[in-house]
Order: C-alpha cells, then structure tokens, then sequence
C-alpha cells in the first residue's frame, strides 16, 4: 500500500477505534501494573525526548516508536502552543506486542489503542501486533492528542473539539522528520460530504454542547474532525486565529458558546451553513499537494541521512538506485537516534514517487527535487545540525 493509501486508508479502522478513550475514562485505574511497575517481565523502559516508553516489541519498533512519538511531541506542541503550552514532563506511553496482553492490562475492549487517566496522571496505551499493522499509528497520534490536552492544556474543552483536533492529528503524515497535518482522505471527504448530503451533520448549536455520556454516533467523529479541518484551512486559514483564541478561553471554563460568539461571531448558524458548503464544494482529492509534500519530504529526510554518512548523488537516477539497492538504510548496529529510519518509510516513499513526475537531485547544494506533469515543483533541502535531527523543508512552485 502506498504512503498516500495507508494513511487516506487508516480512518476507516480508526472509526471503529476511537471511543476507546471515553470508554476507558470511564473505566480509569481498572488496569493493573505488575511488582516493577510493568505490565508483565519482557517490558523494558526506554527514555525519548518527550515519551517514556515502556514495551515488549521488538528493537526496530522501539526505534521507529521513539522517532514517531518525538515528531508527534513536537506538533501537538508547535500546533497547541497558543492556547496549550509544551510538554513539561514526559509522558508514559506502553505498547504491547500482543493483542491479547493489551486487552488485558487497558481494558478498553477490541481497540488499537486508548488513554486511560484519572485525577493524578495517564497513560497512552496501544497495541502493534501485526494484524493492527500501521493504522495503529491513526490511534496513537489520536489518543496522544487526548493525553496533551489532558496533562498540557488542562481545563474543559469540550468532546467536539477535544474528539476533532484529535482526528486532525489522527491524520497527520510522519515524514521520518515531521509529522504534516491537514490532511484530508479521500474516502473520508467522500463520508462527510454524503453525510452533509443526508442531512445527518447536527445543527451547531446542538452539536457543541454534547457531553461524553451522549457521544458515540460515529457520525460524531465525521463532524467534529470536518468543523476542526474547516476553522483551521478554510477560506486561507481565515478561522484560524479566532478558533485558537476559541479554545484558550475554553480551556479556561469559558462556556463554548460565549468563547465561540466573541471569537468567531453571533452568527453560529451562518457559518455552520458556509461549513457544510465548503465542504461540498471540496474536490475529490483536496489536499494532494500535502500528500505529494510529505512523499518529497520523506525522500529528502533519507538524503540528509545518506548525506551524514558521506554519501552523494549526482543524478536523481544515482539516488533512486542506492534507494531501491537498500543502501540508504542504516544498520541498525551502527543507528543512533537521528541516522535510522525504517526501510518501510523508504518503501512507501518509493511507490509514491512513481506516479508524481520528473525528479531531479543536486549535489551542490544537495536538494531533490519533482516536477509534476502540471507543472508544480516540489523541492526537498535540509540542514544537519550538530548532534540533532535534520531539519527538512519542502518549497512548493
């Protein structure tokens, strides 16, 4: 499955997935930890930048975990800081090679993955067995967003918005270096517009005020991820501003309905009405160029990475040859935390790139580059700080 349908595809098992944090608020401290403190004897503890990792998988998920979870740190906080914060403390994250010990310990039923908290704490919970494969990462970077709000931005946002940013993040891309947001699946646009449609999208003002006891419908889902994706891209970001003052005053027990009239206006209605519009008014696939973005980008994090250990490429042909020979990946015996990245990144990076157009790669400065067939050019560059992660950008023409 390519970069673009693993993710486009992902929601599809995350609908069915993500009332596991109400379901598992409810049943908070049910769990039980075992005389070390971990689930049971084959859990190791292992330190990142923002997570506390306790697993029983394997040392190459343990790698991709902890790269993942530092890019997932890095957005909730560079997405939340005004109306959030940063993450002060790290936070505790368990991940279990098997289902059925995941069952078990989180209680919280057939899911991928949920947060458990109470008044003291919580702790992210999922399971990366190989029948859940990738989509766990959907779950992960949901039920982590659920964990932030709780432990970071405090307060009392409601479940629309909460269940929202949530989804907003569910979707978010993992380019080996970043984690992209905004991203809006096909398959998905395609439910929101039949359910807007059908008229089956609640009235705003009945919408918003939902409390968990009453939410569940996975029409809920849909909604409360369209409204979050509307107030943060429609109309050139337009809503952005507004939605973030929006949810500090929430945050600070500020009832959603004044915090929505002084930030976003009186007239809840009319801009209910132009959502619904511009979402059917949405082409079938609107934000491929992020798509495309995050397909550059992972291809130019693996060149940064190749470039750390002294190699160099003349033609994109030279680039793409050393790519499918495997001579980009490093040897895990020889990884730290900022050269290894998971071949299966690369591979779906590869089937990707296929279908975008003509590529280029420079050596001096070192860059890669597509142009596609309507004439829209992506182009990767990167930094390689002293004892950090590259940084990579993509510049779009």
């Amino acid at each position: 499955m390519t970069h673009s349908a693993i993710h486009r595809a992902t929601w599809w098992a995350a609908r069915s997935l993500a009332a596991a944090a109400v379901l598992a608020a409810a049943s908070a401290g049910g769990s039980a930890l075992g005389d070390s403190g971990l689930p049971n004897a084959h859990f190791k503890t292992y330190d990142t930048p923002y997570y506390i990792l306790y697993t029983d998988q394997d040392p190459d998920m343990v790698r991709e975990a902890s790269v993942r979870m530092t890019c997932m740190g890095e957005a909730y906080t560079r997405r939340c800081m005004a109306f959030g914060g940063a993450i002060q403390r790290k936070f505790p994250f368990y991940m279990f090679k098997n289902a059925g010990d995941y069952y078990q310990f989180s209680g919280a039923g057939s899911s991928a993955g949920c947060y458990i908290f109470n008044r003291t704490g919580g702790r992210l919970l999922a399971r990366s067995d190989p029948e859940i494969g990738d989509h766990v990462w959907h779950t992960v970077q949901h039920e982590g967003f659920h964990q932030f709000v709780h432990m970071v931005i405090g307060g009392e946002i409601p479940i629309a918005i909460n269940e929202g940013l949530a989804e907003y993040f569910g979707h978010g891309i993992w380019t080996g270096d970043d984690l992209l947001c905004g991203a809006i699946p096909p398959e998905r646009l395609w439910q929101v517009q039949v359910l807007i449609k059908a008229n089956r999208m609640s009235a705003w003002q009945d919408f918003f005020p939902k409390t968990p006891l009453r939410w569940g419908d996975m029409g809920d889902y849909d909604e409360a991820w369209s409204i979050v994706q509307f107030l943060v891209h429609a109309d050139d970001g337009k809503y952005q501003k507004p939605f973030v003052g929006m949810i500090a005053d929430m945050a600070k027990r500020t009832p959603w309905d004044k915090a929505f009239v002084k930030w976003l206006g009186r007239d809840i209605d009319g801009l209910e009405k132009h959502w619904r519009q511009w979402w059917t008014d949405l082409p079938p696939d609107p934000t491929r160029d992020l798509y495309d973005q995050a397909t550059v980008e992972t291809l130019t994090s693996f060149l940064a990475r190749a470039s750390m250990r002294g190699m160099k490429f003349e033609t994109a042909d030279a680039f793409f040859a050393a790519a499918r020979d495997g001579r980009l990946i490093v040897d895990p015996k020889n990884a730290n935390v900022w050269n290894w990245l998971p071949p299966s990144l690369l591979e779906t990076a590869l089937k990707d790139s296929e279908k975008l157009g003509q590529w280029s790669v420079t050596a001096t400065p070192p860059a890669i580059a597509v142009k596609r067939p309507d004439g829209k050019t992506f182009t990767g560059t990167y930094v390689l700080p002293r004892n950090a992660r590259p940084k990579v950008m993509v510049t779009i023409k």
